[in-house]
């Protein structure tokens, strides 16, 4: 079997986590449990950025409360190489309630870039936030933002 990082395993690895949602959520569901928030990761440095979106449309389809679905997309090349159809997939999934994050996106992304993709969360990387409180270029940079919550991953 390839090793992962390659196109064929980063699609495999995907589809067996949504197999995997769909299965415990459906055994929850049956066995009268309250639904819990579950979080799915998609690396996508092998795969199109719409085929993360189609399986959790299909877990939606099988019962999966998107309410309670959230997507970190990973490694994600340069927004602006995105189509109109991967954009469109992405915003159809907010619109029915599921949480979208990005991690690990190109280093050529601008804020501006990123903002058009409407992603509820953009994750940044811990290196980057360790000693916040200790360095007033970090703060800067953060504040510069906007309404910063005040956390990093």
């Amino acid at each position: 079997m390839d090793p992962a990082g390659t196109t064929e395993m980063d699609m495999i690895l995907t589809e067996w986590v949504f197999e995997q949602m769909n299965k415990h959520s459906r055994n929850w569901k049956a066995a009268g449990l309250v639904p819990v928030p579950v979080g799915v990761k998609a690396s996508l440095a092998h795969i199109r950025v719409r085929d993360p979106p189609t399986r959790v449309e299909g877990a939606i389809n099988t019962g999966v409360d998107p309410r309670f679905l959230s997507l970190e997309m990973q490694q994600m090349g340069a927004p602006e190489s995105l189509g109109p159809r991967d954009i469109a997939a992405l915003a159809a999934l907010r619109k029915k309630g599921v949480r979208l994050s990005l991690d690990r996106f190109g280093s050529s992304a601008s804020v501006a870039q990123l903002r058009r993709l409407a992603v509820d969360e953009i994750m940044i990387d811990a290196s980057f936030c360790r000693d916040l409180e200790k360095d007033a270029t970090v703060q800067a940079m953060l504040l510069g933002m906007g309404d910063w919550p005040g956390g990093c991953a």
